[in-house]
């Protein structure tokens, strides 16, 4: 078991980073609008890009929120659609081998342990957790 958190961790750490670059490249260096509103908001483009690429890619969105209302969370994209389905991509692989291995991992202890106690209680948690973020 301590194998599949490992590689779930692992994976998690490969795939903010490669995102992290995958963005700068395809979304950072190629879209107009995207490098116009860098140049009027530099410090939040270097903090959530910092963000997203140390804690969680999904952090990204933070661009796009209009959080508050605030222009620095205005960003505009000349073609979204390469954004949203490079996103898309990364959240389904973070769903089926982050979420999904923790699921299984639960799952499988459940039916081999003994549920009774405190280990098989975080079990039931920690896969109600995974579960929720799937579904958000």
């Amino acid at each position: 078991m301590q194998a599949a958190t490992g590689f779930v961790l692992l994976f998690y750490v490969v795939l903010n980073i490669t995102y992290y670059v995958r963005f700068k490249r395809v979304v950072g260096e190629a879209d107009e609008e995207y490098k116009f509103w860098k140049t009027l908001h530099p410090m939040t483009s270097k903090f959530i890009s910092g963000v997203s690429g140390f804690l969680s890619f999904k952090m990204i969105r933070l661009n796009f929120s209009y959080l508050y209302g605030f222009d620095n969370f205005k960003a505009r994209f000349s073609s979204p659609n390469d954004y949203v389905s490079q996103l898309r991509t990364f959240t389904i692989l973070h769903m089926i081998f982050c979420n999904g291995i923790i699921i299984a991992v639960d799952v499988y202890q459940q039916l081999n342990f003994s549920m009774s106690t405190q280990i098989g209680i975080t079990q039931i948690e920690t896969a109600a957790i995974a579960l929720v973020m799937i579904i958000l």
